[in-house]
This record gives C-alpha cells, sequence and structure tokens, in this order.
C-alpha cells in the first residue's frame, strides 16, 4: 500500500491508502416501462483507515473501520406513452417554411 506521510520537527504521521468497491444492477421491466435497481455500497465491508504515529520514538498504529456498507433497491415506473415525441423531434415552423421552399 502506499503511503502518506506528515512530518513536523518532533513527530511523523503515515495514513495508508484507502477504497472501496460498490456493485449495482439493474433489470428493465414490462416492456422497458419500469425498471429495479440493486446497489451495495463498500461489498468487501473495508472502509477505515490504519496509520502510524511517532512521537518521542513512542510508535502507535491506529486502525479504525467505519459502518460504510449500505444497501438500496430503486423501483422506477414510467407512466404515459411512449409514442409522444420529445421536443428535439418536433419541427419549428421556419423548417416547415425552409422544406416548403426547397420543394
Amino acid at each position: 500500500m502506499k503511503y502518506r506521510a506528515i512530518t513536523a520537527p518532533d513527530w511523523i504521521y503515515v495514513n495508508k491508502a484507502q477504497g472501496q468497491v460498490d456493485i449495482g444492477l439493474k433489470k428493465k421491466l414490462f416492456k422497458d416501462k419500469a425498471d429495479i435497481k440493486f446497489n451495495i455500497n463498500d461489498i468487501f465491508n473495508n472502509v477505515g483507515y490504519s496509520a502510524l504515529f511517532v512521537h518521542n520514538n513512542i510508535y502507535q498504529n491506529i486502525i479504525g473501520v467505519y459502518e460504510a456498507r449500505r444497501y438500496g433497491i430503486n423501483f422506477n415506473y414510467r407512466f404515459g406513452s411512449n409514442e409522444i415525441k420529445s421536443a428535439r423531434e418536433h419541427k419549428g415552423s421556419a423548417e416547415d417554411e425552409s422544406d416548403r421552399i426547397k420543394k
């Protein structure tokens, strides 16, 4: 692991690198009108800190763990028709006029 050291004239503090791994799944349902999502944060349950503090030839190894594991479930359902054109697909009157002149 990589360490990051903070020093002063009479002490040193070395902090180890930290990290976590998250995972999520998504499944579409009901002809793509709904989806369900499931996620887990910190799947290995290893979020925490570890450091070494040295002062006046006294070594302290500091280890701590956080309660970072979380689970989540999310369900979304889209009401209405999928046939309705979005605003960017609509032609404005200027485009209609431009098409008429080209013909």
